[in-house]
């Protein structure tokens, strides 16, 4: 998703600083926090300049979606201050909002920027567009399909990187990690009714410890 060309198109606005300080992130995905939650996360650290995590605060519902392929809550909502001061909230799962009505189950990914001078939303199947303070409206094209210029891209910068080890990739390791942070963060606020500041203590396993604490999905009570 990074090198697609609609939120590519975001993040050079906000790299140009047309937006104005970053102050708000709205992201999300049907999908849930471990199917397609790592997309949506690693989306608001693209568009925040890759700030770190001061706290997360969340809440779950739903133990269905540990019978899917990559177990998580069913629905999770969570609450995320940045260390540059921008906040953000992430929602993935059967409850998140549903931007393209008109796509399917998976393509209802989509990341949207609040700034100081203006807005700004990427959507996974359904482009992009901005309103700036002064009232231009801004938009562009962006689908799912075909991706293989932006799989090219991908493949490119590794073997850029290959080259050139003073590179750094755009989707390295340590990106990687602090996404999955938010995410686990999310589930263990759930566990301690608590926001939760990193790093995570790895010993624990809190997917797993979530599990049993979940109901039916929907907050449904048998």
């Amino acid at each position: 998703m990074r090198f697609m060309e609609q939120f590519q198109a975001v993040h050079a606005l906000v790299g140009s600083g047309r937006l104005g300080e970053v102050t708000f992130l709205r992201a999300g995905s049907k999908g849930n926090l471990m199917e397609q939650g790592p997309h949506v996360a690693d989306q608001m650290l693209f568009l925040n300049g890759e700030s770190p995590v001061e706290w997360v605060l969340a809440g779950c519902d739903g133990r269905e979606g540990y019978d899917r392929p990559h177990p998580a809550p069913s629905s999770a909502a969570a609450s995320v201050q940045f260390a540059n001061g921008a906040r953000g909230v992430l929602e993935c799962g059967m409850l998140a909002p549903q931007p393209d009505p008109g796509g399917g189950f998976w393509l209802q990914k989509f990341i949207e920027v609040t700034g100081t001078k203006g807005w700004a939303g990427a959507y996974v199947n359904n482009g992009w567009r901005a309103v700036l303070a002064d009232g231009e409206t801004l938009s562009g094209p962006g689908a799912w399909e075909p991706n293989w210029a932006p799989q090219s891209a991908l493949f490119r910068a590794g073997l850029e990187w290959i080259e050139n080890r003073d590179l750094l990739h755009p989707c390295r390791g340590e990106l990687a990690a602090r996404g999955l942070e938010i995410l686990l963060a999310a589930c263990q606020s759930c566990i301690d009714r608590a926001a939760v500041v990193p790093p995570l203590d790895r010993g624990r396993d809190v997917l797993q410890e979530l599990k049993p604490l979940l109901g039916p999905a929907h907050g449904l009570i048998s």
